[in-house]
């Protein structure tokens, strides 16, 4: 109630609720899938999702024996690039292991994340 400068108030006012809405939630990243071919390349299909901005892909190179992760990145047009030195490729927008850089009966796994490097599950894993 407020009061003018005769000290004469206002009529009361209708009482309004406050509705503080929820944060909407944030959605996990959908996985990409993993699959090797049968010529030894390891194929990694990333997520429709529009929120998926990069993906790690984890492999034991040939020759070692420790497991490396390359990271792909989604370009504003959509399509994936990895770096030039991890001997990845991309062919069709999928990221390929080739098989000469894979280690045979090694595991291949790929998370995917978004730009607030919120991870999806991890893939299920196939061997090379």
């Amino acid at each position: 109630v407020a009061k003018d400068a005769n000290n004469k108030e206002s009529k009361e006012t209708d009482t309004s609720k406050a509705t503080a809405k929820k944060p909407a939630e944030e959605k996990t990243p959908v996985s990409p899938t993993v699959e090797a071919k049968d010529n030894g390349d390891v194929v990694v299909t990333p997520p429709t999702d529009d929120t998926v901005k990069t993906i790690d892909v984890t492999y034991v190179p040939t020759g070692k024996t420790e497991p490396v992760t390359v990271t792909a990145t989604k370009g504003e047009d959509g399509t994936w690039t990895v770096p030039a030195e991890s001997g990845l490729k991309v062919e069709d927008g999928k990221i390929v292991v080739p098989a000469d850089k894979v280690a045979d009966n090694t595991d291949v796994k790929a998370v995917a994340k978004d730009a607030n490097n919120k991870e999806s599950k991890e893939t299920d894993t196939s061997k090379a």
